[in-house]
């Protein structure tokens, strides 16, 4: 069973979604998704096998695994710094990191073409399981060494090959993101199974959680390309980190029917639960309150919560949790689709749509493995014992058992864990690639086998079957995002969710740090309004060196002037004669900005309430100087969006800004303060270049929320 018919012109809509008085029907015209056609012109084939890539993968894995092993190494080990509580002592560092002989196997494919507003794109969805036979042991100060095996991890990733150029080389870049987070399990060996209670498992699970969310799970993307010197050809920035295509306000209002297993009853509940529910979409999600001893819960205006949609492929998990008496939480069930001829899947933001609003959905219980599904491919709703690849999976839980210990976190990626599972195997264990002939190594086949001589040994088709434990209502209203100020009608405001407009930063790059304080600098971007501040940190930043050819083309000051004649409307004819460059040089200064050596191209984004009242506030933090305590490089004055975005066309103010270090003022620190503080927290020694100024290429732009009417009635 193939997949319903893709956002493959998502991009179109988005121009759709900036208009004022859109409605469903229009969209969903739009889409193409009335009567959930597929759209042959658009869609390629889909869940093809990939034999081939698999034997290739396989053949390359020796070296592939040489190559990323000290990488992926550095990666993990920098995120569990500060992620591991005190209790275990400070890291030491990763002791074994082994990723074992067996490589990720990948299929099934999906293949689409995307209509991009600017730049169109082949998109291919690929599923992918990797069930590790290596070690790994991260070392601690306290000599607690913590073991970890069978590190199992499956899920979707899109590959976009886009922008597509009609001069060689054609294809100039690769995009890689994740539309939900993966699955990820493992097991701990050793002493770290004794002390698991301490959280260092919990936070094991977060780090890891964190770093996949921060840098590959919508809307976050990696994109590489190979234009290099014709990057104004492309925005880089939309390439690498898309604005949001619309705000989804999603209520999860009540539920009904709930049945938990007779182990999770508790004492004097007269058979009833303690039920919370918990949705994600992409890198956010939200938690209501737990309601006791009921199998009705009604959350109301507690299960609201405002989503950003980047594209209506993006899933929507959830998943209801029962609270024990003793305050553990356990699985209730998850919402799956069942609607689909016989199947289920993960729900995405286009299957709600499509629905409406209020729609009741069914709950199934979730197995021991978790029965991980591939947004796409389809299992049969009556339960089926063949062997089917485990896909992306968008859940907030960091526990994957129905017995787990510790509540599931906020936000996140699903994690998995085990001491052992059925017959020793991994929690994913039994959930193997359909990808299964010619070219597949011995090792794949043993595994295929022994899985099948599971299900043979007691593991009957009836034992696979979904069982629904209920159904939870789902309530949505969908706004487009409109760049243009209008009268704002009153918006269906539920619990916290408040929001009118989209605030949407973007940094580009930054012009005055040398190349060794260039890389992995970050921007905190700060709006303020109403009393409240809300914040968010940029991505590492990274050095390009773009050079031009003569000295006179990358004096700053020439650069500068070229900048400030072309911000003032002079054709590049005019600033020729003005600079004294030639016609190519002024080119790329205007297109490319070489000087602006310290790149982001990263997009972030804040639901605001009243955005006239609000200011923004942008702070730059060299890597070495985190912690400490050093006055802040931030702007001279902070941004107002009333007085320097609104007068701009479109909402948009598109500028450099500079920023500086502000002027300390001597503290005055007590015996105890210099105590604590000591004599290098007092004295700070700094880098009089970091001081500034430096100068900032990025943009502020405001976007309305329009409610996207649904006026198709009741059928």
């Amino acid at each position: 069973m193939g997949r319903m018919t893709s956002f493959a012109s998502h991009q179109s809509a988005s121009s759709i979604l900036e208009r004022k008085g859109v409605t469903l029907i229009d969209l969903m015209a739009n889409l193409g998704a009335e009567a959930n056609q597929e759209d042959a012109e658009h869609t390629g084939p889909r869940g093809g096998d990939l034999h081939w890539l698999n034997w290739a993968v396989e053949a390359i894995w020796p070296e592939t695994r040489r190559a990323v092993s000290k990488r992926l190494r550095e990666v993990i080990e920098e995120a569990l710094k500060d992620g591991l509580p005190s209790v275990s002592g400070k890291l030491v560092g990763i002791k074994t990191f082994d990723l074992g002989d067996h490589p990720p196997m990948l299929g099934p494919v999906d293949v689409r073409q995307v209509k991009a507003r600017k730049h169109p794109g082949v998109e291919f969805t690929i599923g992918f399981e990797w069930n590790s036979t290596g070690q790994f042991e991260i070392e601690m100060g306290t000599g607690l060494t913590i073991g970890i095996r069978r590190v199992t991890v499956a899920g979707d990733v899109n590959l976009t090959l886009r922008p597509v150029l009609d001069t060689l080389p054609i294809v100039c870049g690769i995009q890689v993101t994740m539309i939900a987070p993966p699955s990820i399990g493992w097991e701990l060996t050793g002493l770290a199974q004794a002390v698991a209670h301490a959280g260092i498992e919990r936070h094991l699970k977060n780090a890891i959680t964190d770093l996949l969310l921060e840098n590959l799970v919508l809307p976050n993307r990696l994109f590489v390309h190979w234009l290099h010197g014709r990057e104004h050809e492309f925005d880089i920035t939309e390439m690498q980190s898309p604005k949001p295509e619309a705000l989804v306000r999603v209520g999860i209002t009540k539920a009904r029917g709930l049945k938990t297993s007779g182990m999770h009853l508790h004492l004097g509940s007269d058979g009833g639960c303690n039920p919370s529910a918990r949705i994600s979409i992409g890198h956010k999600a939200h938690q209501t309150k737990v309601l006791h001893k009921t199998t009705e819960p009604v959350w109301g205006d507690d299960g609201w919560c405002d989503f950003l949609m980047f594209t209506p492929n993006q899933l929507l998990t959830l998943e209801l949790w029962d609270e024990s008496f003793h305050g553990r939480h356990t699985v209730i069930g998850e919402l799956l689709d069942d609607k689909k001829e016989g199947y289920v899947r993960k729900v995405s933001l286009m299957d709600l749509l499509q629905r409406g609003s209020g729609e009741w959905w069914t709950l199934y219980e979730k197995t021991k493995e978790g029965h991980n599904h591939h947004q796409g491919d389809l299992r049969p709703s009556g339960g089926s014992a063949s062997i089917f690849h485990p896909g992306a999976r968008c859940r907030a839980s960091s526990k994957e058992k129905t017995s787990g210990t510790d509540h599931p976190r906020a936000s996140g990626a699903s994690v998995a864990s085990s001491s052992a599972g059925i017959g020793g195997q991994s929690a994913s264990s039994n959930s193997l690639p359909a990808t299964l002939g010619g070219g597949v190594s011995d090792s794949v086949l043993k595994h295929v086998s022994a899985s099948l001589l599971g299900l043979a040994a007691g593991h009957s088709e009836s034992d696979h079957k979904l069982k629904e434990v209920g159904a939870v209502c789902i309530e949505f209203v969908l706004y487009s995002l409109v760049p243009e100020q209008h009268q704002v009608e009153p918006k269906q405001h539920k619990g916290k969710t408040d929001a009118e407009a989209v605030v949407s930063i973007q940094l580009h790059g930054l012009r005055g740090l040398a190349e060794p304080d260039a890389t992995g600098a970050r921007i905190k971007c700060s709006l303020s309004g109403h009393g409240t501040t809300v914040s968010e940190w940029s991505h590492q930043s990274k050095f390009v060196d773009a050079t031009l050819e003569t000295p006179q083309a990358n004096d700053i000051a020439v650069q500068r002037l070229v900048e400030y004649l072309s911000l003032k409307g002079s054709s590049n004819k005019e600033i020729q004669e003005v600079s004294g460059l030639c016609a190519e040089q002024v080119r790329r200064i205007v297109e490319q900005k070489p000087s602006f050596n310290t790149k982001w191209n990263q997009s972030l984004h804040f639901p605001i309430r009243n955005p006239t009242e609000a200011v923004v506030q942008l702070q730059l933090m060299v890597h070495h100087e985190e912690g400490k305590g050093l006055p802040p490089v931030e702007l001279r004055a902070a941004i107002s969006i009333r007085e320097e975005v609104f007068p701009e066309p479109g909402l948009k103010y598109k500028k450099i800004v500079t920023l500086a270090r502000v002027k300390q003022t001597q503290p005055q620190h007590s015996a105890l303060d210099a105590l604590r503080l000591g004599h290098a927290g007092v004295h700070h020694k700094k880098d009089a270049h970091l001081d500034g100024p430096f100068e900032l290429d990025m943009s502020v732009q405001v976007r309305y929320l329009d409610e996207v009417k649904d006026e198709r009635g009741d059928d």
